[in-house]
């Protein structure tokens, strides 16, 4: 397989993600996420909303501070080894568990595995979760749906650079190297990082130009799942 790009490899994993949240919460974010100017109790109610999230996610119904047991942090996320270090400070578990890191911190976190990844929009819209995980391009290719659904939010931190962790799954034996592609569909999500890479190790293989074009490329509806 051709060697990608420092282009490709230099794809950034951005998360609106609780692994920053540990953190964040050491430098007064939970004091913005309650919308007050002086630090809120643990588990302590507030008597009115307007705090961050609100701003955020309008329809959310809050039935307690916010990482409160009553009211835990949702943070969607995938099937992903880089998210393990915050399952590790929840105690192991999706939820929060007794003497965890964000448990001894006064922070109720849960996890909600969508592999499916649903839009930003459809997570917040729901109330699914507060939170999630997006690659940098595929965040900046949401964000005008986002706003214009009159939903906004921001990325917190980045998360991990990719460093080429990337591949083409094949279901076929016989397709071993991206020259085997030639002639061949794959599918992706438009605009995403597996679509940058696809390009980009296409671009960088042996295949003639007239190969390259007979690879077509099926973009994925991800909202529906089917191809367009």
């Amino acid at each position: 397989m051709a060697k990608l790009t420092p282009l490709a490899k230099g794809l950034l994993t951005v998360s609106i993600l609780a692994v920053a949240c540990s953190a964040a919460w050491h430098l007064g974010i939970k004091d913005l996420l309650n919308g007050d100017d002086a630090p809120t109790a643990k588990n302590e109610k507030p008597d009115k909303k307007g705090g961050l999230l609100d701003k955020f996610l309008p329809g959310n119904k809050v039935s307690g501070a916010l990482g409160s047991a009553k009211n835990p942090l949702k943070v969607s996320i995938v099937s992903f080894h880089g998210y393990v270090p915050a399952i590790m400070a929840n105690g192991n578990s999706l939820k929060t568990q007794p003497g965890s890191v964000f448990a001894k911190e006064g922070l109720n976190v849960e996890f909600i595995i969508q592999d499916d990844i649903p839009p930003l929009a459809t997570i917040f819209g729901s109330d699914t979760a507060h939170c999630s995980w997006r690659t940098s391009d595929f965040w900046a290719q949401e964000h005008p749906n986002l706003r214009n659904a009159k939903y906004d939010a921001k990325a917190i931190m980045v998360v991990d650079n990719t460093q080429g962790a990337d591949a083409v799954i094949a279901r076929d034996p016989s397709i071993q190297r991206i020259e085997d592609l030639a002639g061949r569909k794959i599918a992706m999500l438009q605009y995403t990082p597996s679509h940058g890479m696809v390009i980009d190790a296409i671009e960088n293989s042996s295949l003639s130009k007239r190969k390259q074009k007979s690879i077509d490329q099926i973009y994925i509806n991800v909202e529906e799942g089917t191809a367009g």
